[in-house]
């Protein structure tokens, strides 16, 4: 397995530091393909990370997306649940624990699922109420705190919710992948980034 250079690394880090981000994705693969890259690039940079993973409900599972990274790297960092006997906020706030210079939560809408069980807007209130914590937490500190959002589909609850999603970070970028191919990440919050979008290669294939 080969990971990106250490300049590739940091051209795309560095901006994100000390900021919330939330990376909107439009499918699964376009997830894989962009956490494959972001934990590659903090391997690179032998950065420690808090992972937090709602995959044991939905979506992707960060374990599997690890198994292909240095072993250094994976005893440094942390892998978190939703832990059974915990309400969803207290296996939020074990990530602000955690006092990792980069934590990644995949991804923000099985949470949000988790915490509207009964009442929609109210579980974007938490959400939003925990994500500006880091927020706060990023800036004060310096970390890198990442968050990866599913578009939803076509219909006005769920681009509403989608947009809220997405809005409760400092920093959105839109991600696009091609199958077996490249990502491209996109944002007007990151101007250091090119013009055309940040282009990479994900480095390893997980066993998924």
């Amino acid at each position: 397995m080969s990971l990106p250079t250490r300049r590739q690394a940091f051209a795309f880090l560095r901006p994100l530091k000390g900021k919330s981000t939330t990376f909107i994705v439009a499918n699964r693969n376009a997830n894989l393909s962009a956490s494959r890259f972001i934990l590659t690039c903090l391997a690179t940079l032998r950065i420690d990370a808090g992972l937090f993973d709602t995959s044991c409900c939905y979506g992707v599972n960060i374990r599997k997306l690890t198994d292909g990274l240095p072993s250094d790297f994976k005893q440094r960092s942390t892998i978190s649940y939703i832990t059974e006997g915990l309400t969803y906020e207290e296996s939020l706030t074990r990530m602000l624990l955690l006092e990792s210079p980069a934590i990644l939560i995949d991804d923000l809408n099985a949470i949000l699922h988790l915490l509207s069980s009964h009442n929609r807007k109210s579980g974007i209130h938490r959400l939003s109420t925990f994500y500006h914590t880091l927020s706060y937490a990023a800036r004060l500190n310096s970390l890198l705190v990442m968050g990866m959002v599913y578009k939803t589909g076509p219909g006005s609850a769920a681009r509403s919710s989608q947009r809220s999603l997405s809005r409760i970070s400092e920093v959105q970028v839109v991600t696009e992948a091609r199958v077996g191919g490249d990502v491209t990440f996109r944002s007007d919050d990151v101007p250091e980034w090119p013009k055309d979008g940040f282009r990479a290669t994900p480095y390893f294939e997980p066993k998924t």
